[in-house]
């Protein structure tokens, strides 16, 4: 019954639940590996039990596989014999007693407040394109927009001097504020640099490229690219990476998480609370760095 029970259940995946063919991959792998063991133990693997599917689990444990493995396992064994259940080829499921290992905290990447003055000091504004790059650069820090609301950005959502527009995830409009620092950098690049990219085209996008087009998410990252390689300081960070050093710097100058919520437009607090464990693990290096004697 072993192998014929197996494959009914990916022939289930495939035509009842439509998954791809990578996912039925990934669960294919995964029983044909449990199957293994049984046979191994000379067990049979519709008739395994808890403590023995323990057994096979701590063996994932001892070969130091990922907790995200783990679990992907646990989530595959639990479907597996759920459906064995509901087709009733065994009276109850004895994947139902394992526990998720607890997920690990990853922590976002951040850069420090004297990093990012630096960045910004880096960028040579007498270049080609060095005042919009200063603008983006800014401008994606200090509003915490993720890369894709930034290439969206029009001239039209800009509801005042220093207040515009951002449409965000599930298509959720939210309100940003920056400051006029800010606002200087992004109207020295409008001024100055803006049409001449344009070459006479019409566009109402705000950050553009030299054939005239809205800049592109690579487009994005490859202008960061170069003003990382541009500043000397040997660190290499993403858009999102200043989304994230956003929030912390907030967060450390005494702003309320939910204020942060919104500036980000996180849908859930908890989304934000991560912050919270990022600036401890920060406070704690820091901390390590002082030489007390």
């Amino acid at each position: 019954m072993k192998k014929d029970s197996i494959n009914d259940y990916l022939k289930y995946l495939k035509y009842e639940k439509d998954c791809s063919d990578l996912t039925i991959k990934s669960y294919a792998c995964v029983l044909n590996a449990i199957n293994q063991y049984a046979i191994f133990k000379n067990l049979e693997i519709d008739l395994i039990n808890l403590e023995q599917i323990k057994s096979y689990m701590y063996l994932l444990y001892e070969q130091k596989y990922a907790k995200s493995t783990i679990s992907q396992t646990i989530s595959i064994l639990k479907s597996y014999y759920n459906y064995l259940v509901i087709n009733q080829k065994i009276e109850f499921s004895p994947a139902s007693g394992l526990i998720y290992p607890k997920k690990e905290i990853r922590l976002p990447k951040v850069l420090y407040e004297n990093e990012i003055i630096a960045l910004v000091e880096s960028i040579d504004l007498k270049k080609k394109f060095g005042k919009r790059n200063k603008a983006l650069f800014l401008f994606l820090y200090a509003t915490g927009m993720r890369v894709s609301e930034l290439t969206s950005v029009k001239l039209s959502d800009f509801q005042s001097d220093n207040i515009i527009r951002v449409i965000g995830k599930g298509n959720k409009e939210r309100i940003v504020f920056f400051d006029n620092y800010i606002k200087k950098a992004v109207d020295e690049y409008i001024e100055l640099e803006r049409n001449i990219l344009l070459k006479e085209n019409k566009s109402d996008y705000l950050f553009v490229n030299n054939k005239s087009f809205p800049l592109t998410d690579r487009g994005v990252r490859d202008i960061l690219n170069r003003i990382a390689d541009n500043s000397h300081l040997n660190i290499r960070f993403s858009p999102h990476t200043l989304r994230h050093s956003l929030a912390s710097h907030l967060l450390n100058n005494g702003m309320d998480l939910r204020q942060i919520q919104t500036i980000l437009g996180h849908s859930s607090i908890s989304t934000t609370q991560i912050y919270t464990h990022l600036n401890s693990d920060q406070l704690i290096k820091q901390y390590a760095k002082l030489d007390i004697r």
